[in-house]
């Protein structure tokens, strides 16, 4: 990642704004990686050079650029973040006038547009400006989400990630007694490192040091959200979209009675949902993908395991913050446990195999697939996922059975079949 690139990042979304008449203003935000601040300007410059105007929001999470661009009047909004990944990367999340990423048809356009050599500059330039009080809207809709949160003892950690200060300053509004760690914005070089949603050691030792009632972690720019419990208990997104599910379905909020999750959603999930007459839909893997089937059905909460939770009433978007203040202002009041106990899990591992490029292709080729699906027919409880990773080079593989023996022993299989295809 790069600042040319950004640029011409800048330039092609300022020259689709005016192609198609969109407001000629962008909203940017950044997470506290030490790139943030050069590529983040990188793309204002290429947006002013186009002729829109930009608004740099600084530090704050991807749903909170979500969450204004929804309530504003803008063209698009950047995110300049690489999520959960460590501080040697980066990425861009573009976001549309709606407050949602924006679909593939738009990113392939926007592409052709960056790759273009000879994008016409503006005859008038855009201009920058630091609004940073536009934040606090996003900050007030937080603290609309529950107004007491008294009495309540939470460890913070948002991983070294945007939403240090404002989770904590929330929080503390609230009337929490919050113990934060790894929440300095100034730490950007250790974001996501051994700390936050993806690393939850800390956390747990630091529920029970302080007796906490609750741990609540973020990634880097807070769209997952993970939850420890007083018992040093990890309440995954699989655990949160059954107990917020439960809950919504006992005060007649859970639209349709169904939720959304995806292919790697716990198989556990799913039937314990469906003992109470709640269905769940399955989505590939992404939380674009959840958000997508949320709206086509008007359903209330969708989630992936790895915490990504949506639910369009609070944000467009996967909101830690907002999530977690949704769970809070239940878990005052009502024992979470006496949901989860109904969940029944099934047996589950999931692996991470480094591989080249060739591999990643294979995995996604009609005859691995058919290969998956006959060894699926072995038993009627075996499931199997194996999927290209998304932002790093490796394959994912996922297996589900009763049976431990047999999961393993597949799991195995699976590998092995990955890597002779590589001989």
């Amino acid at each position: 990642m790069t600042a040319e690139l950004c640029y011409r990042v800048g330039r092609a979304i300022a020259y689709d704004i005016l192609e198609c008449n969109l407001p000629p203003l962008v909203f940017i935000g950044k997470d506290t990686r030490p790139s943030g601040d050069m590529l983040s300007y990188s793309i204002a410059c290429g947006l002013v050079d186009g002729g829109v105007d930009v608004n740099m929001l600084g530090t704050l999470s991807t749903g909170g650029v979500s969450y204004l661009a929804s309530i504003s009047d803008v063209g698009y909004a950047v995110m300049v973040t690489a999520s959960h990944n460590d501080s040697t990367m980066n990425g861009i999340k573009v976001i549309d006038s709606l407050g949602y990423k924006i679909e593939d048809s738009v990113a392939k356009r926007l592409e052709r547009y960056i790759d273009s050599p000879d994008l016409p500059k503006a005859s008038i330039q855009g201009k920058i400006t630091h609004n940073y009080e536009l934040v606090d809207k996003y900050i007030s809709a937080c603290l609309d989400i529950c107004h007491d949160l008294k009495g309540l003892s939470i460890v913070l950690d948002p991983g070294n990630g945007c939403m240090g200060d404002i989770a904590r300053n929330v929080l503390i509004t609230l009337g929490a007694n919050v113990i934060p760690i790894n929440f300095k914005l100034s730490d950007g070089d250790k974001i996501n490192d051994h700390c936050g949603a993806q690393h939850p050691e800390m956390l747990i030792g630091e529920v029970a040091i302080h007796h906490a009632d609750f741990g609540i972690a973020f990634d880097g720019d807070a769209d997952r959200l993970l939850v420890v419990d007083s018992t040093g208990h990890i309440l995954t997104g699989d655990d949160l979209l059954f107990a917020l599910a439960l809950h919504l379905d006992s005060q007649n909020r859970l639209n349709s009675r169904a939720v959304v999750g995806t292919v790697m959603t716990n198989k556990g999930v799913e039937d314990s949902l469906k003992q109470f007459g709640i269905k769940m839909y399955r989505t590939p893997v992404g939380d674009s993908n959840v958000i997508n089937m949320l709206r086509l059905k008007n359903l209330s909460i969708g989630a992936e395991s790895s915490g990504h939770i949506c639910m369009p009433k609070l944000n467009t978007t996967c909101d830690a913050l907002m999530n977690a203040l949704f769970f809070l202002n239940i878990a005052k009041s009502v024992d979470i446990s006496r949901y989860l106990v109904y969940l029944k899990r099934v047996p589950q591992v999931t692996k991470n195999i480094v591989v080249d490029t060739s591999l990643r292709e294979y995995v996604t080729s009609k005859p691995f697939q058919k290969y998956i699906k006959k060894q699926e027919c072995t038993r009627d409880d075996l499931r199997i996922v194996v999927r290209p990773s998304g932002t790093e080079q490796c394959v994912r593989i996922m297996v589900e059975c009763n049976n431990v023996k047999a999961l393993y022993e597949t799991l195995d299989v699976i590998e092995r079949q990955i890597l002779s295809h590589s001989c």
